[in-house]
């Protein structure tokens, strides 16, 4: 509710002088303050008046003093005149407070419809700003789809694609993108100067992203010295410069930088481009845009490495204690990698953004953990501990081919102790992503299969021992 309109505090109907501001609360409590006074002088004056007026009325007989020979009472007695004048005085005095007590049961009453409409109006306020905030959304999401224009959406998980008015929201990346980019998407790897040297991963990346004949890539640079080394070996790239929030600089390097794309993805999806986003410990063999499904709002490179673990499988958890319900049925599924995945531009996956944006930069957590939970973890309630509450983004996802878009877990551990396996293997996108040698690993990978070395493998270790 906006601040000024209405108070915060809500006192019970018929307690007029709790929690309303208004002058009627001021008005009822002078009220009951006179008539608490009246009645104690009334009472006070009764009580005088019993008393001389019984003793006043008790026969001579009966043990009071006669009266006078002039017939004055005594001194101290009233006279039946005057005790007849102050029961007058007393009916007056009565009868002042009861007019009083009127007024006053009066202003309650008044004060009691007042607050009662007090309280429709706050509620009427109240439904109004609901209403307000709900078609401030629905103007968003009409924003986000195009604003009815060419390539509207009809739901959170149809795309928009660019437009003359999206492009006001960054008209260089705009110009930029309309230049390199094909079909509304585009590939791009988020590097800064660190990785910008001769035989580095940035350099191998766009060497075999050249070869393979795709032309819509790009280098999404974070210092001038990316930009310039990835123009000068033939990659376009554009200046996006951020810095690393407080909360991750602590997370290693890597994950730091890894972090920043969920921001910078934004500015894309805004535009109306899907993203083919990839590390650069990635080597590409084939045009990826070739494995892609295109009806999901994300589909990525998964880090299982069979059927099982890279698409699910029933866990079952046996509880022999519970007899006939011993057996708990879950669900498990190794993650999908945050380093190489296709983003569509929809209402879905910008929600997806901006919530892994919001806890990556209030909490210090792995990257491609968060890009998870929001992912697949439904809502909830809060929880205890003080776990918050969570609205989940919703968004589609789909599991690429693990032999398309390759992991070096996958590729080291299981595919090269299988020969005839190998031989036949044609992955699209290999990504060195299970272990820390990556440039020799990625240099074998392109020996292997663009050179034809068919020892090329050979050297390395499984894992990383």
């Amino acid at each position: 509710m906006a601040p000024g309109f209405l108070p915060t505090s809500r006192a019970p109907r018929g307690s007029p002088g709790k929690g309303h501001a208004g002058p009627h609360g001021a008005d009822w409590a002078r009220g009951m303050a006179r008539l608490a006074v009246a009645i104690g002088v009334l009472g006070g004056i009764l009580v005088t008046v019993s008393y001389r007026y019984l003793l006043a009325a008790v026969p001579a007989g009966a043990g009071a003093p006669a009266l006078g020979a002039a017939g004055v009472p005594p001194e101290g007695w009233l006279s039946p005149a005057e005790a007849e004048a102050l029961r007058a005085e007393v009916e007056r005095e009565r009868l002042e407070i009861e007019r009083e007590r009127h007024e006053i049961l009066k202003e309650q009453e008044e004060h009691v419809a007042w607050a009662e409409e007090w309280d429709r109006e706050r509620d009427r306020l109240e439904i109004d700003l609901m209403a307000a905030q709900g078609e401030v959304d629905r103007l968003e999401r009409a924003a986000r789809k195009g604003a009815g224009g060419a390539g509207a959406g009809a739901d959170r998980h149809t795309p928009w694609g660019p437009s003359e008015e999206r492009a006001k929201h960054n008209p260089e990346l705009a110009k930029f993108l309309q230049r390199h980019a094909r079909g509304g998407e585009i590939m791009a790897a988020v590097s800064n100067g660190n990785l910008a040297y001769p035989g580095g991963m940035l350099e191998l990346w766009i060497e075999q992203v050249l070869r393979t004949g795709v032309e819509n890539f790009m280098v999404i640079a974070l210092d001038e010295k990316a930009r310039a080394f990835a123009e000068e070996r033939g990659a376009p790239a554009f200046l996006m410069s951020m810095e690393i929030s407080e909360i991750q600089k602590d997370t290693g390097t890597n994950h730091a930088v890894s972090a920043l794309k969920f921001s910078l993805l934004q500015d894309f999806l805004e535009l109306g481009y899907a993203v083919l986003l990839s590390d650069v410990d990635i080597v590409c063999l084939s045009d990826p845009f070739a494995e892609l499904e295109r009806d999901s709002d994300v589909e990525g490179m998964t880090d299982g490495f069979d059927d099982l673990t890279a698409y699910g499988w029933d866990d079952v958890f046996d509880d022999k204690k519970m007899g006939w319900s011993r057996y708990a049925h879950t669900m498990r599924i190794f993650v999908m990698n945050s380093g190489l995945f296709y983003i569509r531009p929809t209402e879905a996956s910008m929600d997806l953004l901006k919530s892994i944006e919001h806890r990556l930069g209030t909490e210090k957590a792995w990257d491609q953990a968060v890009y998870n939970e929001e992912l697949f973890f439904p809502s909830r309630p809060a929880g205890a501990g003080g776990r918050p509450a969570r609205v989940s983004p919703q968004a589609h996802a789909r599991v690429v081919d693990y032999r398309a878009f390759m992991n070096s877990k996958y590729l080291f551990t299981i595919l090269r102790h299988r020969p005839t396996e190998l031989s036949r293997a044609r992955p699209s996108m290999v990504h060195i992503n299970y272990h820390p040698d990556k440039p020799d690993r990625m240099r074998a990978v392109i020996d292997f299969w663009r050179n034809g070395n068919r020892n090329a493998l050979d050297p390395f270790p499984d894992g990383s021992e």
